[in-house]
């Protein structure tokens, strides 16, 4: 695992089951539990979800400020995929040395408490007759033709690295619209597949209410994820 500027707090949280895309696309998140941050000034091995002094310090953050964010930005690489993304100051990041292989969660910190803006992704290896290609361009079509009727505000193809080098992702990205019920999630996903069809959706949602607050670091973090980094 690797990772710049690392957060300096240290605890655990467990987010609430996400649902990305509510009524309309039916794409779920399931909740998952975050393990803790890295001891300020050190940085815990890989797959060392910390103890002893590290849960001590747990406690004592979590009495004296409650969901401690980061202090800056912090770009994680996924031990076993080949993608990294940047997280933004303000936002708790779990432990960036233990990250889930098939699906991780992120949330933002407001006032010490977890906020309304979600971020995660799910991996699910397909079998190797899957379509991709063919998913890829009729998710991109359904998603421009969800512009006309006001469901999506933009969308995009976006492809990644290059399969002579034996390193590719192909999909998309899209925007979804202001929600016909305020309290409905709204979210900005980007989907698709790498070279071994191994699939792949990243999705940042919160309420409706709150997408105009969340929409900066959204687009941030979407935008940060790179493949074929490796």
């Amino acid at each position: 695992m690797k990772f710049v500027n690392a957060p300096r707090t240290s605890m655990a949280i467990c987010l609430f089951t996400l649902i990305m895309c509510a009524m309309w696309s039916g794409l779920a998140f399931a909740g998952m539990s975050l393990p803790r941050l890295p001891i300020p000034g050190k940085q815990v091995e890989k797959g060392v979800s910390g103890s002893g002094a590290a849960s001590e310090e747990s406690r004592a953050a979590k009495g004296r400020k409650g969901h401690a964010a980061l202090k800056e930005a912090v770009t994680i690489m996924h031990p076993e995929r080949n993608f990294r993304v940047t997280i933004p100051a303000g936002w708790h990041s779990g432990d960036v040395n233990n990250i889930r292989a098939i699906g991780h969660e992120f949330q933002n910190v407001v006032g010490g408490e977890l906020g309304g803006c979600v971020f995660g992704w799910t991996i699910e290896p397909m079998v190797k007759s899957f379509p991709a290609a063919s998913s890829v361009a009729a998710g991109l079509k359904q998603d421009k033709e969800r512009i006309a009727i006001k469901q999506v505000v933009s969308t995009k193809r976006r492809d990644q690295g290059d399969p002579k080098k034996k390193c590719s992702f192909i999909g998309w990205q899209t925007e979804e619209a202001q929600r016909p019920d305020p309290t409905y999630n709204r979210s900005i996903f980007y989907r698709g597949y790498d070279q071994d069809n191994v699939s792949y959706t990243f999705g940042a949602a919160c309420q409706d209410t709150k997408f105009e607050a969340c929409r900066n670091d959204f687009m941030k973090i979407i935008e940060s994820i790179q493949f074929c980094v490796k």
